[in-house]
């Protein structure tokens, strides 16, 4: 439980610190995303995984959040 909920404080501050501008900036958080992805993705709930690769970041932000909850 604790990687999902590291899971989520990462994925919510790096979907809330988005620049206005849609520059540069948010390729860089795509790729982190992307690399933690990467390195995380047999240690994760294979829906998770899927929203992720697949970059339905509101949705694996939503997954997260009702794991949370419970």
């Amino acid at each position: 439980m604790s990687s999902k909920i590291s899971a989520l404080d990462r994925l919510e501050k790096l979907l809330h610190s988005l620049p206005e501008e849609q520059g540069t900036g948010l390729v860089d958080r795509i790729r982190t995303i992307d690399s933690w992805l990467e390195q995380h993705r047999n240690r994760l709930d294979p829906r998770l995984a899927h929203f992720l690769a697949r970059r339905s970041y509101d949705k694996a932000l939503n997954y997260l959040q009702d794991e949370e909850r419970g």
